[in-house]
């Protein structure tokens, strides 16, 4: 079942770091330098939202899928 909010995390070049997007909240896609920024940015803006995380690697698959309606997900934001 997919969460009613999902962001997207994408590799876009070393240089240029990932892109975080969220279509309904984000206007536009964030840019980070580093995986752990947007996850955190993804968990801090999710936070008590129904909401997954989902990061693609270089070749656009899906390589991780983390759910913030989770228990667990407070200890990404407290992190």
């Amino acid at each position: 079942m997919t969460a009613n909010f999902v962001f997207l995390i994408r590799p876009l070049s070393v240089q240029k770091g990932f892109e975080l997007q969220c279509e309904g909240i984000l206007p536009e896609p964030m840019r980070v330098q580093r995986l752990f920024e947007a996850i955190l940015a993804a968990a801090q803006i999710g936070q008590g939202l129904d909401a997954e995380v989902r990061i693609y690697n270089t070749h656009g698959e899906v390589a991780e899928v983390l759910e913030l309606n989770r228990p667990n997900a407070r200890e990404l934001v407290l992190a």
